[in-house]
């Protein structure tokens, strides 16, 4: 079954990860602008945010009571991924970020 996964937001840095999580054969990937008409949570299995043009605090509202949703936020300019699940962990990589979503 393929995992739908959704990025938010309009950076670089998610456009070149949607470039390469598109080459992965068992996910669907999705870009969501800050701005437009809020997502559906029916379409997304995890969300990727870029926490440097949407803070933390304004992700979590906008993601909170989404069923079986995983969170990650990504701030490239400081180099951490970090999800927001049962537990907070640092992801270094795309392969990281990859390897969490599976």
């Amino acid at each position: 079954m393929r995992k739908k996964i959704l990025l938010y937001g309009n950076s670089i840095f998610l456009g070149g990860l949607a470039a390469w999580l598109q080459t992965q054969p068992d996910l669907t990937v999705r870009r969501h602008l800050p701005g437009d008409a809020p997502p559906s949570p029916d379409d997304s299995d995890a969300v990727i945010v870029d926490l440097h043009e949407t803070p933390a605090p304004e992700s979590l509202a906008l993601f909170e009571g989404w069923p079986r949703l995983t969170l990650i936020g990504v701030d490239a300019q400081r180099g951490t991924a970090t999800t927001v699940s049962e537990q907070v962990q640092p992801l270094q990589t795309f392969d990281d970020i990859l390897a969490y979503l599976k």
